[in-house]
């Protein structure tokens, strides 16, 4: 395999990272998408994407203003609301009693989401009615009041104990919310032409926060390195066709530093948007990661060519959104899925109980240890299995099988040893009984980890030192699960142990 390694004179070093400063490794490294809490984790809510276009245009068929505190319908936006409020607040009381200047306790929000201004307009209404309902609901619904306060409360309080953070009593708390609504400490700014952000900047450069509580409405003026200070709420909605890593990141406010304002921080987002950036902040890691280790270390650029083999690809043919990072135990697996059904026209059952014959050939289930198999053979396997499973939701981060089988193509043909290439190792569990969605309290919208590390996780460890291992988990698919009733298998593979660090991509600039 051909690489192309980092062009750097001998001098070159990377700029050191402050403790204090909180930016991709924070909002979308590992520990941001461990299947248990971290401070990291909660840092993200999910967003229904079709809340997006809610935001765009006003429909009453959808949303009628007067529901503004109780639809389902901007549920997100409205908890953003809600976090941002009682996070303030929650700083605020923990700071004043830390001996702080009350005046310069001062928080930002920011939603980002559309490029229009008919849509900002909107976005401003919509704002303003949500805070004006809170308003009258703080004085004359105690119980409405009481009862939205204290979930952003609970919520924030996760945080708060993980980053091991005061938490004030909460009727403090619903009395600072209550104040902040009632003494016109809220501040709503449309950002939305250079005159605007001119007369809004303040001399350090950054919005200029005018009041306790600021929330930002901006679309493309807000693209070109305005930052705000004390950001503590983003609601980032910007779709485009093809997510560009430049772009994304420079859209990113919420880095900085901010570490002490971490445990009252949450963006909100989409399924589909956060698992582009959760490509880009891998690519930048590797990247990171070659340079740092120094000598001959480099990141292998890949493609796949027309014939469907793999090629080396230069740099500056790759586009960033379209990329798959391939390192050491990488997992790479479908997620969000529904499984067929059992019978009818393209029912799978049929399927299942060919695969069942097959896979118990192969290597068994719930073996010792893996088997080695032709790379051939498990592309076929993948290939079956893939007409078994549906992605119904468009929320759902669309999986590339031929992405996927080329990965296991390029990872199998990594071995030192030449004799031993174009093999992977095989291991089938049956009984399985994953979930498809994750637990409300989650911030994922579906189960992302049908295997563990004490078993899956173990193996790997154990034995793909050399070779990739494809995990064939059979589950059970039962409708209380939220499946469909019928036994299916869901594929996870993991790159081995030595393995160069590559960069694979369908799409090139060609």
């Amino acid at each position: 395999m051909v690489t192309f390694k980092p062009v750097r004179p001998a001098f070159t070093e990377l700029v050191p990272v402050p403790g204090d400063y909180v930016g991709g490794e924070t909002y979308f490294g590992e520990a941001s998408k461990s299947p248990q809490d971290t401070l990291e984790s909660l840092i993200h809510y999910t967003v229904d994407h079709r809340e997006f276009e809610r935001l765009k245009r006003p429909d009453g068929r959808s949303l009628k203003l007067e529901h503004v505190l109780s639809s389902n319908a901007i549920m997100g936006y409205r908890d953003a609301l809600l976090n941002f409020l009682v996070g303030g607040c929650i700083q605020r009381i923990n700071r004043i009693k830390a001996g702080e200047k009350p005046k310069k306790l001062r928080y930002s929000f920011l939603l980002h989401s559309e490029a229009g201004k008919d849509a900002h307009r909107w976005q401003d209404d919509l704002t303003q009615e949500i805070i004006k309902q809170l308003r009258h609901a703080s004085e004359m619904d105690h119980d409405t009041f009481i009862a939205l306060v204290k979930d952003a409360y609970s919520d924030l309080g996760r945080s708060l104990s993980f980053a091991a953070e005061p938490i004030p009593e909460l009727d403090d708390v619903i009395a600072a919310v209550s104040k902040a609504l009632l003494g016109d400490q809220i501040n709503i700014v449309k950002v939305n032409s250079d005159d605007d952000v001119a007369s809004l900047l303040d001399y350090t450069g950054q919005l200029m926060l005018r009041n306790l509580f600021n929330i930002f409405l901006g679309g493309q003026v807000l693209d070109r390195g305005v930052t705000l200070a004390n950001l503590i709420g983003f609601y980032y909605g910007r779709r485009p066709n093809k997510y560009q890593q430049d772009t994304v990141m420079q859209h990113s406010r919420m880095y900085g530093f901010r570490r002490r304002d971490l445990a009252v921080t949450r963006f909100y987002t989409s399924n589909v948007i956060r698992a582009a950036m959760y490509q880009m902040e891998e690519f930048d890691t590797s990247l990171r990661a070659a340079i740092d280790a120094g000598g001959d270390q480099a990141v292998q650029f890949i493609r796949k060519a027309p014939d469907g083999t793999i090629v080396p690809c230069s740099p500056n043919k790759i586009l960033i959104a379209t990329t798959q990072t391939l390192r050491p135990f990488r997992r790479i697996l479908p997620k969000g899925f529904q499984s067929g059904y059992k019978t009818g026209a393209n029912g799978i059952g049929n399927t299942i109980k060919s695969l069942d014959a097959e896979v118990e050939t192969l290597c068994g289930f719930n073996s010792s240890a893996p088997k080695l198999v032709p790379v051939a053979m498990v592309i076929a396997l993948l290939d079956r299995i893939k007409t078994t499973l549906e992605f119904p939701d468009d929320e759902a981060p669309k999986f590339d099988w031929d992405a996927a089988n080329a990965a296991l193509a390029h990872l199998c043909n990594q071995h030192p040893d030449p004799a031993e290439r174009g093999q992977v190792l095989l291991w089938a569990a049956d009984g399985r009984e994953s979930s498809r969605m994750a637990s409300g309290g989650s911030h994922a919208t579906y189960i992302e980890t049908p295997d563990s590390e004490k078993t899956e996780g173990q193996l790997a460890q154990q034995y793909a030192i050399n070779y990739p291992i494809l995990f064939l988990l059979r589950q059970n698919g039962a409708e209380e699960k939220g499946w469909r009733g019928t036994p299916f298998y869901w594929p996870v593979i993991r790159a081995q142990k030595f393995t160069p660090t590559a960069i694979y991509t369908a799409e090139t600039s060609f």
